[in-house]
């Protein structure tokens, strides 16, 4: 009996699992295979059975495209070829894909040593790697950014010189993306959308609740972008899911971390007085406690929970026993928390104004009339402060020392009355309030701060008024 082979199937790519049966072989022999003249190990031994025959398998190894010769012998030189026909194949490793990630790709079959050409949705395409050569048996890989494309399937195509080509494809995914990851109720964040249909009307909620962008309506470009500003909703603490829907129902979503925020109606005042607490981005339907310079107060509002968005306003009555600068905290059940600072202004007696003259920058102290200052008593003056034709501007701000008015010790509060500069001026307080040291910042039109040696407060007069101890 003659032997023979016979090859399942008879042609595929490289890498396929091929299988082979004989038969006329002798008994119980071991097969040994070649692919092409080369020693071919099966996926596992081959051996004839009783009667000479055999199955196995084998992968097609790296080959150039083309017809390719099998043959099995045995241990007593029996022996018969078959043709195997290798074809080129090109295989994108992932199924899908998001605009901007990188793909890669592999090639097989492919003509020896030849230059590879690509080509995206038919259009031509370079891969990072370029130029990109075939090895020794048609072998290459090579790897891919993803253009701007609109959701669904793209195909990859690669030819060799000898225009030897396969094709694969990839599903192109929406993606969307918040530039931040966290952020407070008010807030804004960019958001980019990529791999959606293209011109399409699109769709948006935040934590299940539909929302609109600052720029809506937001409709995709031809390559299914977009991009718009999100104005961050109430909504409770806690990771919130953003989501945008095109007309054609792709979809994507992205996350974010909306913080507890407090704010208060008044940053200072004095022992008895209100401010009220505006708080978002808490906990859900929560009882929230509130301290007073790290001691427990209770609202008049008491108790106070948070709406089902995480929202609550309070009202707290400034308490007896602190001085200067303090910390309120607000903390709900499950403890998201926020704090702010508020500056308590101890008065005792009424509060005096009196209109004086100041000029700080010459050393001279030309006071009209002065404040009859009381030990720890609040006082307040309005002041004059004069800039000379030989005075120019200190960039860090210009020191001013009020405490040669009757004695300032403490300036915590100066307000422009008039400004002939003409310029944006704020007050600076020193360290601890303190009278001698505190600065007058000025900023020009541009929006930035003078440079130094300006000449742009000389001759000019500034009327504030002061309030301190």
């Amino acid at each position: 009996m003659v032997a023979a082979i016979t090859l399942t199937p008879a042609t595929d790519v490289v890498g396929a699992t091929i299988t082979i049966a004989g038969t006329g072989f002798a008994n119980a022999e071991a097969i040994t295979l070649l692919f092409n003249g080369d020693a071919l190990i099966p996926v596992a031994p081959i051996t004839t059975d009783g009667t000479g025959e055999f199955s196995g398998t084998f992968l097609v190894p790296a080959s150039v495209q083309g017809i390719r010769v099998v043959t099995a012998t045995d241990v007593t030189l029996n022996t018969d070829v078959e043709n195997f026909t290798v074809i080129t194949n090109l295989v994108i490793t992932e199924a899908n894909a998001v605009v901007g990630s990188t793909i890669n790709l592999t090639g097989t079959g492919f003509a020896t040593v030849e230059a590879i050409t690509f080509l995206w949705k038919s259009g031509a395409m370079t891969v990072v790697e370029d130029p990109v050569t075939s090895d020794a048996t048609g072998g290459f890989v090579a790897t891919f950014v993803v253009p701007a494309s609109v959701n669904g399937s793209a195909t990859v195509n690669a030819t060799d010189v000898t225009t030897n080509t396969d094709q694969d494809t990839i599903i192109i995914d929406a993606q969307v993306i918040l530039t931040e990851a966290s952020g407070v109720v008010g807030a804004t964040s960019v958001v980019t959308g990529t791999g959606y249909a293209g011109t399409s009307l699109m769709n948006f909620t935040f934590n299940a609740v539909v929302v609109t962008l600052a720029e809506s309506p937001i409709t995709t470009d031809g390559t299914g972008g977009w991009s718009g500003t999100l104005t961050i909703p109430a909504a409770p603490n806690g990771v919130e899911t953003f989501v945008a829907n095109d007309a054609a129902v792709n979809t994507d979503s992205d996350t974010l971390l909306v913080i507890a925020l407090i704010t208060i109606s008044d940053a200072s005042g004095s022992v008895g007085d209100t401010t009220i607490i505006t708080g978002s981005g808490f906990s859900a339907s929560s009882l929230v406690s509130y301290t007073f310079n790290s001691v427990a107060i209770v609202p008049s509002e008491a108790p106070v929970t948070s709406s089902s968005v995480g929202a609550f306003t309070a009202t707290i009555t400034v308490p007896a026993g602190h001085d200067d600068v303090i910390t309120i905290v607000a903390t709900d059940a499950g403890a998201a928390t926020d704090s702010i600072t508020y500056n308590v202004l101890i008065i005792i007696g009424g509060e005096i104004v009196a209109n004086s003259t100041y000029t700080h920058l010459s050393g001279r102290d030309n006071r009209l009339r002065s404040v009859n200052s009381v030990p720890s008593r609040e006082r307040g003056a309005v002041v004059d402060i004069t800039f000379t034709a030989n005075d120019t501007y200190d960039t860090g701000g210009v020191t001013i020392d009020f405490s040669g008015i009757d004695n300032f010790s403490k300036v915590y509060l100066c307000k422009v009355l008039h400004n002939s500069v003409g310029l944006v001026c704020s007050f600076i307080p020193a360290t601890g309030n303190a009278a001698a040291s505190g600065k007058l910042k000025f900023w020009g039109t541009d929006g930035n701060e003078l440079a130094d040696n300006n000449s742009a407060i000389t001759s000019k007069t500034l009327r504030l008024f002061i309030r301190g101890l």
